[in-house]
């Protein structure tokens, strides 16, 4: 009997040491359980990002205008968006102020002005939201395919009635048809010199481009063709744009400066890559600073 109890004693000892032993196994040791909504969130990709931005762009002009479409590119010189705006009443009062050759109408001041707030608004929004460069072209575009613009050369259709880059007024349909219409423009004389409709407007389309951003003679001729033009039509305009395209190579080192870091070396490169020839690299580059 008292084998009994003396074992009995040992038993209750020994599950008194393990009680013990579990009550001091520290909090920190239980790992939280994660819920079904913690582990099903991503992080969100650049995709998410370009497709946040696009949105943001459009919710700025819906409202204002009757139709809004947001592209979006990224690459290495950063991020760009090109903004398309179309709405009946800007194409109407457009046809009228060309009608009465007038590009001083204080509404239309008014609508650049407020376009080119709205882009520097929203590029330094996607600066501080970590966006890298990026660059916003706004193109206000005629609701109709053909829309006549009157001017002393007769009508001409135009699709593109205002164009905003990176912030600034790049290009306006009112002005450009006083530049025609005046006979001062060099402009003037290159498009009565166009044969066809298609050499006409590819020209058109290259005078804008040479506003906004540089290119290479080849660079110019591939856009063109990417935007639709024939390599005849493409080469007319680069033939008859009245580029210096070591002035265009000088300008893209510049921009390229502006946005990254390169070596001398690098930058001629680069600007070979684009289309321009050594000399012309090299001019760009010593002129940038190099």
């Amino acid at each position: 009997m008292k084998l009994k109890w003396r074992y009995l004693l040992i038993l209750i000892a020994v599950l008194g040491v393990l009680m013990g032993t579990m009550s001091k196994t520290p909090a920190s040791s239980v790992q939280p359980v994660m819920s079904t909504a913690e582990l099903a969130t991503p992080e969100p990709t650049p995709e998410d990002d370009l497709r946040n931005y696009k949105l943001a762009i459009a919710s700025a002009f819906n409202g204002d205008f009757d139709a809004v479409v947001v592209q979006a590119d990224s690459n290495s010189r950063g991020v760009s968006f090109t903004v398309y705006l179309a709405d009946t009443t800007i194409t109407q009062q457009a046809i009228q102020l060309s009608a009465e050759h007038n590009n001083k109408d204080d509404d239309w001041t008014a609508l650049k002005d407020s376009l080119c707030a709205k882009s520097k608004e929203l590029t330094d929004k996607f600066v501080a939201d970590g966006c890298t460069d990026p660059v916003i072209n706004i193109l206000v575009v005629n609701d109709n395919d053909f829309v006549a613009f009157r001017n002393s050369n007769g009508n001409t259709g135009l699709h593109t009635l205002i164009e905003i880059y990176d912030g600034a007024v790049s290009y306006d349909v009112l002005t450009y048809f006083d530049e025609i219409s005046s006979g001062d423009s060099t402009s003037s004389a290159k498009l009565r010199a166009a044969e066809t409709v298609g050499e006409e407007n590819a020209l058109k389309s290259a005078l804008s481009y040479l506003r906004s951003s540089s290119f290479s003679y080849t660079g110019l001729i591939g856009q063109l063709e990417y935007e639709g033009y024939t390599h005849a039509e493409a080469l007319f305009a680069a033939d008859n744009c009245g580029a210096d395209w070591y002035e265009q190579a000088a300008k893209c080192a510049e921009s390229y400066l502006k946005h990254s870091s390169f070596s001398k070396s690098g930058l001629i490169d680069q600007l070979k890559y684009e289309g321009f020839s050594q000399e012309q690299a090299e001019y760009g580059v010593a002129k940038a600073g190099y």
